[in-house]
C-alpha cells in the first residue's frame, strides 16, 4: 500500500502516481539487481491496459525494459501520432488539423502563440513557403524550411511505390532522430520502427495509395485494435511483461504484480429504461429516477454478477504468480466505486492501509501487509555545468569535435541500413541492361528472367527436361498481368528456347546428379558495422563432397562472352559464399554463374 507523506489524502489518479512511483523503485532496486532474476520473470497485470499508462512512465523515468501486450497502449504514443499526422498532411495539404499536429510536434517545435500568429497571418498551406520569406517573426526561418521539405515530399511521395515513399520520407525528415532524443529514446524509436514496419505489412494489398494508408492509420488510432503480435513471455527475458489479466490466461511468471487495486470500476452501469432478465422472465421499466420492481431486480442482479466477475478476474490474476504475488494499492480519501481494496477489507482480518497492520488474514492464510510512504517523483537528471568549467572550454576544439560530428552523421544517413548483394553489384560497376534476345522487346527479356527463375524453383531436376514444354505455358497465363498478355506469345516462345538449351546441356545433367540442399534460400546477416546483408540464393547443392551455389542467370551472352559478364557479378558470388559459411558453419564453398541461354557455367 503506498500512502501520502502529509496529512493530505491522496485522490484517485494522485495515489495511483504514488503507487507508480513506489512500484519502479522496487523493481529497480529490490528485484532486478537479483541475479538470479530478469525483467522477463515479472509481469504487471492489469484488468484493462488503459490503466497502464502511469506505471508504464514510472518504469520509463527508471530505465527499466517492458513489453506490453497489445496496441492500444501502442498507438496512444505521440511519437505513433505524430507520424501519422505527418503522412496525414503529405496526402492532404489543406488537413489543417493534422499540420497543426506536425506544428506542435518535435517536427515543427512551435508553441501555442506561435501557431496562432502563423495561423493569423495566413501561413497554413506549407506549399506557399515562398511567402514566409516576408513574414518578420522569430520561428519564420524554422517553419520555412519545414514547409519546404513537406511541399518537396508532397510532390515525390504522389509519384512513387507507396513503399518507397514511406522510406523517403524517413529519410528526409528527421522522425527517428528526434525520437531518439527524446526522453524515452529507445522505446519512441522502436515504436516508430513498428510503425513503419506495420505500414509495410499493408502494402501487400492491392491498389492501396498513399490515402488508403492514411485512412488505415487513422482507423487504428481512433479505434486501438486490442489484437497484437507482440513477443510474450516465453520470447524474452530482457524486458518486463505488461498485460491485460485475460490475455495472461494460461500463462504463469515469478513475479506477478496486480497494481492498482486502490481504483474502482467508476460510476454504477445504468440499467437501461427497458431491460429483461431471460431466467426470471421479468421486465423493467425506468424513468429517471422511478424503477419498476422489475427494474431494481435486474440492477441487483447485474450488480451481483459484476462483483462474481471481478472475482474471478482477480483470481485468475492471483493465480498466475509462481512464486511472488504482489497485491498493490494507494491509499485515498474516497475510492472511486468497489474496489479489491474494499473487498479485502470486507473479507479479511487485519486493517488494511494501516501501517501497525503487519499481516491480514483470511482464512488459514495470511498476507503480509505493508505499507510504503510515497516519494518524491524521479525526474531525469540534466547534467549541470558550472560558469568556472564553461570558461574554460576552447571554441575551436568544440568546433572541430563538431565539424567531426556532422561528417560521421552526414556518412551515417548516407550508408543504406539494409544491403543486398544485387545492389553491391550496381554500387561497384555499373550493369548495363542486357539486351533483349534477338534484338526483342525488354520488357519481354524481364518476364523471361522473372519465370524462368519461378519455373525453376519448383522444378524436379530427375524429370525429363523435355517436360519443360508442359508448365511453360501454364507458367505464362497464370503470371501475366491483364496488360502483359500481348506479350505472352513471345515470352511463351523465349521460354521455350530457354529451356531447350539449357535441358540439353552438361548443366542440367550436373544438377541431376547433385543433392538438391536448397532453391529460393532467403537470408539476412550482419554486414560491417551498421548494416544488414538481405538476399535470396537460387539453388544450393551438394557434389562430390563439396557444397555449390549457383545463381541462374537469363543474360543473352554467348558462350565466349560468359567469362566476361560473370565479372559483373563477382561481388555477388562473395556475398553468397560469405552467408553460406556464416551460416552452415564450413570453410570452402564455390559459386558459379549458370547462364541459361547458351547453357554455360562459369565459377568465380
Amino acid at each position: 500500500m503506498t500512502a501520502p507523506t502529509s496529512d493530505e489524502p491522496f485522490d484517485a489518479a494522485g495515489a495511483t502516481r504514488a503507487e507508480a512511483e513506489v512500484l519502479a523503485r522496487w523493481l529497480y532496486e529490490d528485484i532486478l539487481k537479483r541475479p538470479s532474476l530478469k525483467p522477463g520473470h515479472v509481469a504487471l497485470l492489469f484488468r484493462k491496459l488503459t490503466q497502464a499508462d502511469t506505471y508504464l512512465d514510472a518504469l520509463r523515468r527508471y530505465g527499466i525494459p517492458y513489453v506490453i501486450e497489445g496496441e492500444k497502449h501502442f498507438y496512444r504514443r505521440q511519437e505513433v501520432i505524430d507520424l501519422v499526422n505527418v503522412l496525414r498532411v503529405l496526402d492532404n495539404p489543406h488537413d489543417e488539423v493534422a499540420l497543426v499536429g506536425v506544428l506542435r510536434s518535435p517536427l515543427g517545435g512551435l508553441t501555442d502563440r506561435e501557431l496562432y500568429d502563423l495561423r493569423q497571418a495566413g501561413f497554413f498551406d506549407y506549399r506557399q513557403h515562398a511567402r514566409l520569406e516576408s513574414w518578420s517573426h522569430p520561428c519564420s526561418t524554422a517553419v520555412h524550411r519545414l514547409y519546404r521539405h513537406l511541399a518537396q515530399l508532397h510532390h515525390e511521395v504522389a509519384v512513387l511505390p507507396l513503399a518507397d515513399a514511406i522510406q523517403l520520407v524517413f529519410d528526409q525528415l528527421p522522425i527517428l532522430e528526434l525520437a531518439a532524443a527524446s526522453l524515452h529514446a529507445e522505446q519512441a524509436v522502436a515504436n516508430l520502427l513498428k510503425t513503419k514496419q506495420t505500414a509495410a505489412a499493408l502494402l501487400d494489398r492491392p491498389h492501396l495509395t498513399l490515402s488508403g494508408l492514411v485512412d488505415l492509420m487513422i482507423a487504428r488510432l481512433e479505434e486501438q485494435p486490442d489484437d497484437a503480435e507482440s513477443p510474450l513471455v516465453e520470447e524474452s527475458l530482457e524486458a518486463i511483461q505488461v498485460l491485460t489479466i485475460h490475455k495472461a490466461k494460461g500463462l504463469e511468471f515469478p513475479i506477478v504484480v496486480l497494481p492498482g487495486l486502490h481504483q474502482g470500476t467508476g460510476r454504477e452501469r445504468s440499467v437501461p429504461m427497458v431491460s429483461y432478465d431471460w431466467s426470471s422472465g421479468r421486465y423493467g421499466l425506468s424513468l429517471g429516477n422511478r424503477h419498476t420492481f422489475g427494474s431494481l431486480f435486474i440492477h441487483e442482479k447485474l450488480k451481483m454478477r459484476e462483483e462474481a466477475e471481478r472475482r474471478r478476474v482477480l483470481y485468475v490474476g492471483m493465480t498466475r504468480a509462481k512464486e511472488l504475488l504482489l497485491l498493490s494499492g494507494g491509499i485515498t480519501a474516497h475510492p472511486g466505486g468497489e474496489t479489491v481494496m474494499e473487498l479485502l477489507r470486507d473479507i479479511g482480518e487485519g486493517e488494511v492501509g494501516v501501517a501497525t497492520t503487519k499481516a491480514i488474514t483470511i482464512g488459514a492464510s495470511a498476507i503480509p501487509h505493508l505499507v510504503v510512504e510515497a516519494p518524491e517523483r524521479k525526474l531525469p537528471r540534466r547534467s549541470t555545468v558550472s560558469m568556472s568549467a564553461i570558461s574554460t572550454i576552447d571554441p575551436a576544439s568544440v568546433a572541430e569535435l563538431w565539424q567531426e560530428r556532422a561528417s560521421a552523421w552526414m556518412q551515417a544517413r548516407a550508408t543504406p541500413r539494409q544491403m543486398t548483394p544485387t545492389g553491391m553489384n550496381r554500387r561497384d560497376e555499373p550493369v548495363m541492361l542486357c539486351p533483349a534476345p534477338s534484338g526483342g522487346d525488354p520488357e519481354v527479356s524481364r518476364l523471361v528472367g522473372v519465370l524462368a527463375h519461378r519455373l525453376l524453383e519448383r522444378w524436379d531436376f530427375a524429370n525429363d527436361p523435355a517436360r519443360f514444354a508442359d508448365h511453360i505455358e501454364a507458367a505464362v497465363q497464370t503470371s501475366l498481368a491483364g496488360n502483359q498478355q500481348d506479350l505472352a506469345c513471345a515470352v511463351t516462345e523465349s521460354l521455350r528456347e530457354l529451356f531447350t538449351l539449357f535441358g540439353r546441356s552438361d548443366i542440367y545433367a550436373r544438377l541431376r546428379t547433385a543433392t538438391i540442399l536448397g532453391r529460393e534460400i532467403p537470408f539476412m546477416m550482419p554486414w560491417g558495422k551498421s548494416q544488414v546483408m538481405e538476399g535470396v540464393i537460387d539453388v544450393m547443392y551438394s557434389l562430390d563432397e563439396m557444397i555449390w551455389i549457383a545463381d541462374y542467370k537469363t543474360d543473352a551472352v554467348r558462350p565466349d562472352q560468359a567469362p566476361a559478364r560473370a565479372e559483373r557479378y563477382r561481388t555477388q558470388s562473395e556475398v553468397y559464399k560469405a552467408v553460406a559459411k556464416h551460416s552452415l558453419g564450413i570453410e570452402e564453398v564455390r559459386f558459379h554463374c549458370l547462364f541459361l541461354r547458351c547453357a554455360t557455367a562459369v565459377e568465380l
